[in-house]
């Protein structure tokens, strides 16, 4: 999950260039854009906990990820397009997708730490520095072959959807109100 998280961050960074260049924005009007991703972390986050008391951390997990996939594939459709404001809801939903991703993945790591008895987050955290690696380096490799934007990111996308599908299928079958209250029994 982490690693699938950062694949998609870097997705979305590395063709920064191409998103500008389609949109013809300046630095200032670029920096707004990119603005929407932090405003949809900053709705996606805190309604994370709500959402994993609800449902739990993979579907959260996997929710982040179908969110993340949704702005993906609006940005760079819309940037294609030549539309800043599809662009900018494109960015928004990424931004609630990552933001709703981050938090179930680190809430899920934490519990798994801590049934583990031993810490192993700084491992899924390189895992996620592994992700945003990979997704650089296609990055790159998509924007030197000419592939379209919006290609690109739909393909990166469905890929980390589906896979993130199949690695919360192994997290742990435990709940968040489990571990604190054995947390709490315990100190």
């Amino acid at each position: 999950a982490f690693a699938l998280n950062g694949l998609c961050f870097a997705t979305l960074v590395s063709r920064v260039p191409d998103l500008r260049g389609s949109l013809d924005l300046s630095n200032g009007a670029l920096g707004l854009l990119l603005l929407s991703i932090a405003v949809g972390s900053m709705v996606g986050m805190p309604a994370s906990g709500f959402l994993i008391e609800r449902w739990g951390e993979a579907a959260v997990v996997r929710l982040g990820a179908r969110m993340d996939l949704l702005g993906l594939v609006v940005a760079g459709l819309a940037a294609t397009a030549g539309s800043e404001l599809g662009t900018a809801v494109g960015m928004l939903c990424y931004g609630f997708g990552t933001g709703t991703w981050d938090v179930g993945m680190n809430v899920e790591g934490a519990a798994v730490e801590r049934l583990a008895g031993r810490s192993i987050m700084p491992r899924f955290h390189a895992g996620w520095s592994l992700g945003t690696f990979t997704g650089a380096g296609l990055g790159a490799g998509a924007a030197a072959l000419g592939i379209p934007l919006s290609v690109h990111y739909i393909v990166v996308g469905g890929l980390a959807v589906g896979a993130a599908d199949v690695a919360t299928r192994g997290f742990p079958a435990v709940e968040s109100d489990v571990v604190w209250e054995e947390e709490e029994a315990t100190s």
